[in-house]
């Protein structure tokens, strides 16, 4: 009888071991894929402001195309005033 008990104690003991085993390696695959989710929120977060950024520089540029070519047509527009005054 002492035997049968001491038995199932060590089958408990093993069972008990390999269920904390378990627990530990799903924590640890939780903890994983936590740390992947971030990531990838990281990354997505990064992509979003870089086109942001992206969107302004182009907007900044596009003024800069607007302002040079105002400045072109305001000295064409002014060489053709004064070539017309010259005739």
């Amino acid at each position: 009888m002492h035997d049968r008990a001491h038995r199932h104690r060590r089958l408990a003991v093993i069972e008990l071991r390999h269920l904390q085993f378990h627990v530990k390696r799903k924590l640890g695959d939780h903890r994983i894929e936590r740390f992947l989710r971030a990531g990838r929120l990281l990354l997505e977060l990064s992509h979003f402001f870089a086109q942001r950024v992206e969107t302004g520089l182009l907007f900044v540029q596009l003024l800069g195309v607007a302002l040079q070519q105002r400045l072109f047509l305001g000295a064409a527009l002014s060489a053709f005033m004064f070539s017309r005054n010259r005739c």
